[in-house]
């Protein structure tokens, strides 16, 4: 009879947060959150990882995130999503899962 184990990582608080640097630029223009894309590879776990990592994300830094899902693992996402997340987002975040 076979044994299921879950390893679910939790990564440490931090101790404190970096100091904002008063001189820098914007990244996102005032007014509207951070809009952060969540790109699922379709490999095994990927969107469960992707979800608990944009909800922390979400929480974080009260951003908007916005999901797409390739159709396949084995091969790149279509161009029509990599220039929707151009678009849409202001950076993103993909996962690789098994």
């Amino acid at each position: 009879m076979s044994q299921v184990r879950w390893v679910i990582p939790e990564a440490a608080e931090p101790v404190t947060r970096a100091a904002r640097d008063p001189s820098a630029s914007a990244v996102v223009p005032a007014g509207r959150p951070i809009r952060i894309g969540l790109l699922d590879n379709t490999k095994d776990n990927a969107h469960l990882l992707l979800k608990r990592i944009g909800e922390r994300v979400k929480q974080e830094f009260d951003a908007e995130l916005i999901t797409y899902r390739k159709g396949n693992a084995t091969v790149g996402a279509p161009v029509e999503i990599l220039e929707a997340l151009a678009r849409e987002t202001d950076c993103v975040l993909t996962a690789m899962a098994d």
